[in-house]
């Protein structure tokens, strides 16, 4: 009986505890999570085009990281063109004041990476302006101000980044 006892009380403090860290959030996490499902639909375009709908809310669960600042991961559902089921989860590291500062893939149910169909456009546009950087300065002119911020992109996580920071 003390065993059962024992148990019982384990399970009690260990579910305790998990509901207390669900309604511990810290402030900075539910903002780049609400800012997240606010563009949830956006996010999934630009990871998949072809998506067809999110599938419901995202799901964040997050964790403090040594040094500061937040991991926030964000499981996406949604149906393909085919209307399967598939998802992702993308973990965006974030500052102590809640800022993402990096996205990273962690699952997904799809044979293409995501963002894999943005990059391969992101290289083809990257290409194309410094093309247009290129001739600028063959030519003694300024660059245009939007070729050299498009070469400062090295991902499509990027933009995801930009778009939740400025949705906080």
């Amino acid at each position: 009986m003390r065993v059962l006892t024992s148990i019982f009380v384990l399970t009690t403090i260990t579910l305790g505890s998990r509901i207390a860290l669900a309604d511990d959030v810290p402030q900075e996490v539910t903002r780049a999570h609400a800012a997240v499902q606010k563009n949830a639909t956006t996010i999934l375009k630009l990871a998949y085009p072809t998506a067809h709908a999110m599938a419901g809310a995202t799901e964040g669960n997050y964790h403090d990281r040594l040094g500061g600042g937040f991991t926030l991961d964000e499981k996406f559902s949604y149906t393909d063109s085919d209307d399967a089921q598939q998802s992702f989860t993308l973990r965006l590291k974030l500052d102590e004041k809640g800022a993402v500062t990096s996205i990273s893939e962690e699952k997904r149910s799809e044979l293409w990476p995501t963002f894999g169909t943005g990059n391969l456009l992101l290289a083809a546009i990257k290409s194309s302006a410094q093309d247009q950087v290129d001739e600028a300065r063959r030519n003694n002119q300024e660059p245009s101000a939007a070729a050299l911020l498009i070469l400062k992109a090295d991902d499509v996580t990027d933009v995801v980044a930009i778009l939740v920071n400025t949705s906080r």
